[in-house]
């Protein structure tokens, strides 16, 4: 199946150049979206991207979308925005993006593939764009933390508004800012570690109360 990182896909913005580092940190990549109308970036793919992008999507355990999920994403001209087409040209056509843009990127990505860093972004690269079909997904940001939440103790009861334990009520994961505090942007992947601990602990306690 592969890793995402040993695929070529790149993120545009709406005249097709390239936007950020799609390996670098969380903040630059959200900073380079904020610079963008309506912080909106496209994710190009060319076929063999796409088949690495549709496998860690749709696999058995943690995938993100169904196969009749992803089939209605396509099929639909509501969100998430899907467009794909056998060219370049067409692709972009179908997306509202520059073609010329985009195809220059793409000769410029794919000049620096061999020697496998890319000069743009200073970022590994395993791979040149190849043939399509190709694919344009559209990408907007998102939270995946609670920028407010449930307040808890160290036991995992939640409180009320006077900060008493209210019973039998717990709270784990991203609905707690008590732990994860109020801007998780720039450590990536520690609400899922929080996640599994929280909600063990969290059963423990309630175990032992009850």
């Amino acid at each position: 199946m592969g890793s995402f990182r040993d695929a070529a896909g790149i993120i545009i913005g709406p005249d097709g150049n390239r936007i950020m580092n799609e390996m670098g940190p969380a903040p630059a990549q959200v900073n380079a979206y904020r610079s963008l109308p309506d912080s909106t970036a496209y994710l190009f793919l060319d076929k063999a991207s796409f088949d690495v992008f549709y496998a860690l999507g749709t696999r058995e355990v943690g995938g993100v979308f169904t196969p009749d999920t992803w089939e209605k994403w396509l099929a639909s001209e509501d969100l998430p925005f899907i467009v794909t087409a056998d060219t370049v040209d067409e692709v972009a056509s179908e997306a509202g993006i520059n073609s010329e843009g985009l195809k220059a990127t793409i000769e410029s990505y794919n000049a620096d593939a061999p020697a496998g860093i890319d000069s743009a972004f200073n970022r590994p690269i395993a791979s040149s764009i190849g043939e399509g079909p190709y694919y344009i997904i559209k990408m907007n940001l998102r939270y995946a933390h609670s920028y407010g939440g449930l307040i808890a103790n160290e036991n995992l009861e939640v409180l009320d508004w006077s900060e008493t334990p209210i019973p039998g009520l717990y709270g784990t994961g991203q609905m707690l800012c008590s732990i994860q505090g109020r801007d998780n942007i720039a450590k990536p992947s520690t609400g899922t570690s929080f996640a599994y601990t929280s909600g063990r602990r969290a059963v423990l306690n309630a175990l032992e109360t009850f």
